[in-house]
């Protein structure tokens, strides 16, 4: 059993508001009640369907190490078992579960990344940048959890559990990597996962509508990406597309304004040749904007670190799996897989490929179930530049595929679009359909390789359902 190091108690000294008489030990943490032993601490918060306070009582008369909780409504009469009442029990969490890994974040240099899309994409590019250099980097986020970036162990969610996160970062530090580069959600930063994370370097790639379900407006969705600039301690860059202030940011973009500009010299199928700062006519094996503007703001950010980048090194990079990632067949439409999911992705990812189609534009896309469903007509206005929209279930989750689909297409007029439910299927149909100069947008889903339905995650890839059907 360990004592709690100085270390802890600067750290949570300001979150504790009452204790037991009992003095803590550091032991591991759970939030899960029925896990607890008398050699773990019971974390407990109000969560988004489940008050884990209520379990309190219970979690004490079965025997445990300790418990962290926030409600006074809660407090043990028993101080026979240590507790501690605080301000916010998923920092304190974050915090005890560093100091059980023994704070492997003090020996990383820690970048994150936030903004509504491209996180993943500029992970990507970062963390493949740093590796160019002959560097360990190990990267956190919606593929999951990685130390080569080809193998990915998934995660439940794009910002692991402290101990989750805690552990990988411990598992980092024991082969010798020097570097994490991070995806920090909204929900990671609102919920505290990242307390006491000193980020040497932080990046936002944009930010427009998305998650309404957990954020009370758009206001509050910013104010919690904030927090990334708060807790970094280095350069903070910024997209120029996106308009709310940051303090002390850097700018880059195709914007003239930018602190650091893009110049756009030649656009095709095949990529794209760009200049900035000192990499002039250096071809980029991307397509989009966007997908630009985040291997542009990750060569910046790694080159603040001190690693220097070639031509060479830039022009090597691709995608991620899943984001704009082609699949081309000889004589069959160009299909493209991506994980826009949101209005602006969606759109940002039309404007592109309609920039570089050489015959007509077709878009499969739907939207998830049990997520914020005020975006959903907005995702069938972004996708109306299309030559061709087929509208389709994605996550449904616990809602019916077509009362979803229902309200996508709530403003289009009956001839505009084709809707057909099974995912599958609409894919087959756009292959069939297309003609071999098309362009075929699957958007959605990206490297997904399950579909959602009820509460079951069944097998199901756009990318092996796209080659089933182009072999044909």
């Amino acid at each position: 059993m360990k004592t709690i190091p100085s270390s802890l108690h600067s750290l949570i000294k300001d979150q504790v508001i009452e204790s037991s008489g009992s003095a803590m030990s550091l032991l591991e943490t759970t939030v899960d009640s029925r896990d607890v032993t008398k050699d773990k601490i019971f974390i407990a918060y109000c969560g988004v369907k489940t008050d884990s306070h209520q379990f309190i009582k219970d979690v004490m008369t079965k025997g445990v190490g300790g418990v962290i909780f926030q409600d006074p409504k809660f407090t043990p009469k028993n101080d026979d078992i240590p507790w501690l009442r605080v301000k916010d029990s998923r920092a304190v969490w974050a915090s005890f579960a560093a100091a059980w890994f023994e704070f492997p974040q003090n020996q990383l240099t820690i970048i994150g990344i936030t903004g509504t899309n491209g996180k993943t994409s500029t992970c990507h590019y970062i963390a493949e940048l740093i590796r160019s250099s002959n560097r360990k980097v190990g990267q956190i986020g919606t593929l999951g959890l990685s130390t080569d970036g080809k193998s990915f162990k998934e995660t439940p969610h794009t910002s692991p559990d402290p101990p989750v996160f805690y552990q990988f970062l411990k598992s980092l530090v024991d082969k010798g990597v020097e570097y994490l580069v991070l995806e920090a959600s909204s929900q990671g930063l609102l919920h505290g996962k990242f307390t006491g994370i000193n980020f040497q370097a932080s990046l936002y790639t944009s930010f427009s509508q998305d998650h309404l379900d957990l954020h009370k407006n758009m206001d509050d969705y910013w104010q919690a990406k904030l927090l990334l600039s708060k807790q970094t301690s280095g350069p903070i860059f910024k997209c120029q597309s996106i308009q709310n202030k940051i303090k002390n940011s850097i700018s880059y973009g195709f914007a003239k304004e930018s602190e650091h500009p893009i110049s756009l010299h030649n656009k095709s199928t095949l990529g794209t040749t760009v200049s900035f700062e000192e990499h002039q006519n250096v071809a980029l094996n991307e397509l989009t904007n966007y997908g630009i503007e985040n291997i542009v703001g990750s060569c910046l950010l790694v080159k603040s670190l001190g690693i220097t980048l070639t031509n060479e090194s830039l022009s090597k990079l691709g995608p991620p799996l899943g984001r704009m990632e082609k699949i081309q067949i000889k004589g069959k439409p160009t299909v493209m897989i991506d994980y826009a999911h949101t209005p602006d992705a969606l759109q940002q990812a039309i404007e592109n490929l309609n920039q570089v189609k050489t015959s007509e534009l077709w878009v499969v896309f739907g939207c998830g179930g049990d997520r914020d469903s005020t975006k959903r007509p907005l995702m069938a206005e972004a996708a109306q530049s299309s030559d061709h929209m087929i509208i389709t279930s994605d996550n449904p989750r616990t809602e019916n595929p077509l009362t979803i689909i229902q309200e996508v297409s709530q403003n289009l007029k009956e001839d505009s679009f084709v809707s057909i439910e099974n995912r599958e299927e609409a894919i087959a149909h756009a292959i069939k359909n297309a003609k071999k100069e098309d362009i075929i947008l699957i958007a959605g889903k990206g490297h997904e390789d399950y579909q959602i339905i009820g509460k079951e995650k069944r097998p199901f890839s756009d990318r092996k359902v796209a080659c089933k059907y182009l072999k044909d």
